[in-house]
C-alpha cells in the first residue's frame, strides 16, 4: 500500500490529510479475502477510515525504503548484495503486494 496514493502529504508518522475538508476516504482491496469478497468488506473492497498509516503500522518505514530502492537509493551503503536480508525480503513482499493490488484495481474498473 503506497500511503501517498491515499494522502499526498503522508509522512507515516502523523496524519495531515484527514483534517483537510476536501479529503475523500479512499478504498483499498480487502487484505482478508484478497479482493474476493468476505464479511469484513464490501465486494472485496473497504473504505479506509481515518489515517491510512494506522493500517500499516511500522511497515510504513519498510514501504518508504522499498519505494526509495526503486529510485536507486538503498538503506545501507553499497549495492544490493550489501543490504540486510530482512530488507530484501520485505521489499520483494512489498513489490509483489503492489503488483497484486494494481491487478485487482484494474479488474475493478
Amino acid at each position: 500500500m503506497q500511503l501517498e496514493r491515499f494522502c499526498k502529504n503522508c509522512s507515516g508518522s502523523h496524519c495531515i490529510a484527514t483534517a483537510e475538508p476536501d479529503w475523500q476516504k479512499p478504498e483499498a482491496a480487502c487484505p482478508t479475502c484478497d479482493g474476493r469478497g468476505c464479511d469484513d468488506c464490501q465486494g472485496g473492497w473497504f473504505t479506509v477510515e481515518g489515517c491510512p498509516s494506522r493500517y500499516v503500522g511500522e511497515m510504513w518505514q519498510v514501504i518508504t525504503m522499498a519505494e526509495l530502492m526503486d529510485k536507486g537509493l538503498l538503506p545501507d551503503p553499497g549495492g544490493l548484495l550489501d543490504q540486510c536480508h530482512w530488507f530484501i525480503e520485505a521489499a520483494k513482499w512489498y513489490k509483489n503486494d503492489q503488483a497484486i493490488a494494481k491487478t485487482e484495481e484494474l479488474k475493478r474498473r
